[in-house]
Order: structure tokens, then sequence, then C-alpha cells
């Protein structure tokens, strides 16, 4: 396929209820046709495992879940590695090195057609902040990438305290992506005797619900993504740059990423074999928010959005 397409953590804890009930409705629900547009898009994005370290595995058994009970991409992709591009990927359709561009981007288009966005970063010592200070990394940090979005980055790129707020408020932003830091994101553990999927999974299994009992989500109005940047054991020298999408490259499993996907109106158990990647993500955010503009990649012709396979 052508191109056209050791850190010391300090464990932070979401406030939420300890555990997910198991009566809780994840997906489904909604009967009838699903809105031509969504109010919220919420994009999670961990790190650095494919999709056989999580589906099927014991130490996931939250996101096995979700497998079970919404949606579950089983042919996605991630574009590259090491992890930054994969992050602009998602939020501007391109593929850049770590530091600034004036490309294009979901956040500056959704602020431009009148709706909100904020890029929640765990642990993240102050507002928009450009150095990393474990377990925070400012390499996983989108909002901070982008040249024409740097005048609002200290009002919309924020620390976990005000996803906090935000959610307690019933007030998610129309486009809201999530970093788990790097005690969560699955790249490490920070607590001793707990592995890093088993770390996030937990993580995750306090943050979902919390989204989920908003009553935009109830409402059917909004949609969750969790996906990954990039795969596991992708670090070698001759794989930096790789294009994940390339033919040549398709049965490489450091490309091949578990992405969910949750709606009030996903069936549950909705499996797609169909290919997606990062460039098919942000399409498919761009269509739920009714943006008609695709950025970068996730304009060409190759790239499918994933509403028809989801049917929602």
């Amino acid at each position: 396929m052508a191109m056209t397409i050791a850190a010391v953590c300090v464990t932070t804890s979401a406030r939420a209820p300890a555990a997910a009930s198991a009566s809780e409705v994840l997906c489904g629900g909604h009967n009838g046709r699903a809105p031509a547009t969504y109010r919220h898009v919420v994009v999670i994005m961990d790190e650095n495992k494919s999709y056989r370290d999580i589906i099927g595995r014991a130490s996931a058994p939250y996101l096995n879940r979700i497998a079970a009970e919404c949606g579950l991409a089983t042919n996605y992709r991630g574009v590259t590695h090491p992890s930054h591009p994969n992050y602009m990927a998602v939020t501007g359709g391109i593929r850049t090195p770590l530091g600034y561009t004036d490309a294009p981007n979901i956040f500056r288009q959704v602020h431009r057609a009148g709706g909100s966005w904020r890029v929640y970063e765990e642990a993240m010592p102050h507002r928009c902040d450009r150095r990393s200070a474990a377990p925070y990394k400012a390499g996983h940090n989108p909002g901070i990438a982008y040249a024409s979005i740097r005048v609002g980055c200290r009002s919309w790129d924020v620390g976990w305290g005000r996803f906090q707020q935000d959610v307690a408020a019933h007030h998610l932003p129309t486009y809201a992506f999530i970093t788990p830091d790097q005690c969560h994101n699955m790249h490490a553990s920070c607590t001793r005797g707990t592995g890093a999927v088993r770390a996030g999974d937990r993580w995750l299994s306090k943050v979902i619900p919390q989204i989920v009992h908003t009553p935009g989500y109830q409402r059917g109005r909004t949609v969750i993504f969790i996906t990954w940047d990039e795969g596991s054991n992708g670090q070698r020298p001759d794989q930096v740059g790789e294009n994940c999408l390339a033919l040549v490259h398709l049965e490489d499993q450091s490309c091949h990423l578990p992405t969910f996907v949750m709606s009030r109106y996903v069936a549950p158990g909705t499996r797609s074999s169909r290919l997606f990647s990062h460039y098919s993500l942000l399409q498919t955010t761009e269509r739920l928010l009714g943006l008609r503009r695709f950025l970068g990649h996730a304009a060409d012709p190759t790239i499918s959005g994933m509403r028809a396979a989801f049917r929602f």
C-alpha cells in the first residue's frame, strides 16, 4: 500500500469508584438510527502494547470486558515508530518527529467550528507543560506540538484535576484527548508486583465509568475510543520511521494495535476486521463532529472511516 498513507513514577489516582459495576451497561441500549453528529468525542491513548498483549489476556480484564460489550477493531494499525508521530497522526493526520509544527490539527479545527477541546494530561505539573517531569512525558502531549494553538494552550492543555472537575460537572469538551501518565499508560508500572498492563487496565476501570455515567454518554451523544500509540517490540533502529501501512509491513505485530469503540449505539460484541489506522480514527472523529474537511492523511482515498463498521 502506498504511503498515501528509567524514570521514577509517582502514582496518581482517579477519583472514581474502586471498580466498575458488573451490571453497568457500557455499550448498546439505544435503538434506532445513531445521530448524524455527536456532541463529544473522547480519545484515550495508551503506550506500546500490541493487540495480542491485550486481547484475551488475564492481565487486562476490564479491557476484555469492553471488547465483549462494545466494539473492537481487530485489524487496526499505528502508522510508525516511535511514539510521538502516532500522537500527531491521530490529531493531525501527519507523521512528524518530536517538535513543533504549523500543520493543521483537530484542536484548531474544532475551535474554528465553534466547539471546545481539551488535552487532559495525567500528572502534568503545569498547564501546557513543555518539559517532562516523571511520570509526565511531554512527548505524549499533542496539545503542545502545534504552533496554531500555542496562544490558547494554557487554557486548554490541562492536568488531571481539571478532568475530574469537568467530568463531575458533566462538562466535557467537544473533543477530549486523554493521556495517562507513565504509571498508567501500560508502558511501565509504578506499583511493585503489578505489571504495566494490569496497572493500566485498573486505571481505565476507574476512569471509563466516570465518562460512561455522564448524561452525554447515557443519552448517546458521546463516543469513546481507546487505542495505543504503537505496539510492543517496535524499538529496533531499523523500525524507526517504519510505514506501518505499507503492504510489506502489514504482518508486523509491533504495528498491530487493539482499538476499542464505545457508544450507546454500538451493539455489544461488534468486531470489525477492516484495515483501520490512526488516520482512520482522525477521519472518524471529524465525521462524528460534523467537520467536513479531513486533515492530512485522513483525507487519503485509501483511508476508511469507522462509522459504518460499528454502526454508530
